[in-house]
């Protein structure tokens, strides 16, 4: 019985040490621990990236939780769940894809004197910037 109590307290001991230690550091693990994170991937010395979880879908995780985080292989973009929606992170559509109605790749600003009051007019992707100022 005395064995048991004492491997019993060696366990909870190796327990407590372990979960004592409040940040996990991997890779090259150059220079200190970064006491403001808990988890520190160090790739200095051998440059590589995190590689997040990959799945075909949003919907293919069923109980998704706050701030979970995933590469969506079906249209190549990274999302975040906050407790009701996912949305994406980045994306090549995150710029302005339209500007006053006009779809063009290049968009163009100029300025004129049309007009009595300042307005905008846009023809093809040309956007005039009016003021007919005395």
């Amino acid at each position: 019985m005395k064995k048991l109590i004492l491997f019993t307290l060696i366990l909870v001991s190796l327990n407590e040490a372990v979960f004592a230690q409040k940040v996990l550091k991997l890779g090259d693990n150059t220079g200190s621990i970064n006491p403001a994170a808990i988890l520190e991937l160090d790739a200095s010395l051998h440059p590589a990236g995190l590689l997040l979880p990959r799945v075909p879908s949003t919907g293919s995780i069923t109980s998704p939780t706050s701030g979970l985080i995933i590469f969506n292989t079906g249209d190549n973009k990274l999302y975040i769940y906050d407790g009701s929606t996912w949305y994406p992170l980045a994306s090549s559509l995150a710029a302005i894809s339209s500007l006053n109605g006009l779809t063009g790749t290049v968009q163009t600003f100029a300025t004129g004197t049309t007009g009595t009051d300042f307005n905008l007019s846009s023809v093809g992707t040309v956007h005039t910037f009016n003021c007919k100022c005395k």
